[in-house]
This record gives structure tokens, C-alpha cells and sequence, in this order.
């Protein structure tokens, strides 16, 4: 059975209104996979956390925190941090040319890059998970370094962007 860990993105996602149609097909998504492992990483937990705290409109934070906070509610338990090992391999692949861009420069909302994804991947890559992601460009680009293995979907289709090997 496969084991699935929730980027950044999906998780964001999930703390969308009910009524917003991307949301619902993850939600749908999600119960198609019965007793199938999910987790999330204290990475992307960060990275909304971040979020929050640049935001100037103190209404849109509170409603966003609000929202992190029932989905921690439902999966606080399944929250992964990185091991020192993680750390290692991040800054291996951090120093990577084609990957550099992953860690430095601005994202498509004029952000500070972070890293995150290259730490999803790693933290994937470790557990034998595959990653659940909406984009799947970043994760297509760490893939030429750090082989998927178990593959990358993207929830909001059920599709798979890059189908498990099957081999670690």
C-alpha cells in the first residue's frame, strides 16, 4: 500500500473554504486512499507559519492560523521533522547548480524561496513515501538528483506524475 506525504501546497489547499473546487477533489482524494499512511512535514508547517507572519492583513492571518490549526487537529499526529541525515543530504543537494534556484531567489508570489520542496523530497525519498503535490515542476527538477522512487501524484487529479519504481 502506498504511504503519501502532503506538500505545502496540498496541505494549503486544505485549509481552503469547503466549497472551493480544488479542495474538494484532494478531500476526495484523500478518502479514495482508505487506510494508506499521510503525512505531513514540520517543513511545511513552518512554511505556512511563515506565511502567516508576512501577511499585513491581521484578519486573513487569523482565518489562515484557524484553518492550520484544524488541519493539525486531523493530522498533528503524522507530522515529521528532518533527522540530522535530511540536514546532510539538503545540503548536498542545496549546493547542486540546477537545484540552487530550489533555496535562493523569489517563488512565483515574489517570496523568498526556501528550500521546502527540496526537504519534501528528501524526507519522501527517506520514508519510502510518495510525494502528493499540485505542482509537480519543482518536484520533476529534484527527481533528476534524488530518484522518487515511490513516485509523485498530484491529489487535486489522482493522477501520477511520476509512477513508483518500486525500488529503494
Amino acid at each position: 500500500m502506498p504511504s503519501y506525504l502532503l506538500d505545502t501546497d496540498v496541505i494549503s489547499e486544505l485549509m481552503a473554504p469547503p466549497t472551493h473546487r480544488r479542495r474538494q477533489k484532494i478531500v476526495a482524494w484523500l478518502r479514495s486512499l482508505g487506510d494508506a499512511p499521510v503525512i505531513l512535514s514540520s517543513v511545511s508547517i513552518a512554511e505556512i507559519n511563515r506565511g502567516i507572519a508576512l501577511l499585513n492583513r491581521q484578519a486573513a492571518a487569523t482565518a489562515i492560523r484557524r484553518a492550520l490549526d484544524q488541519t493539525l487537529a486531523i493530522y498533528g499526529d503524522a507530522v515529521i521533522t528532518p533527522s540530522h541525515a535530511d540536514w546532510q543530504t539538503y545540503a548536498r543537494l542545496s549546493a547542486v547548480p540546477e537545484l540552487r534556484r530550489l533555496c535562493h531567489g523569489k517563488n512565483r508570489k515574489n517570496l523568498p524561496r526556501t528550500g521546502a520542496d527540496l526537504f519534501l523530497a528528501i524526507q519522501a525519498t527517506a520514508l519510502n513515501h510518495a510525494v502528493a503535490t499540485c505542482n509537480g515542476d519543482d518536484f520533476a527538477l529534484i527527481d533528476r538528483h534524488l530518484p522518487l522512487v515511490s513516485g509523485m501524484v498530484d491529489p487535486s487529479t489522482g493522477a501520477w506524475v511520476r509512477e513508483p519504481t518500486g525500488t529503494a
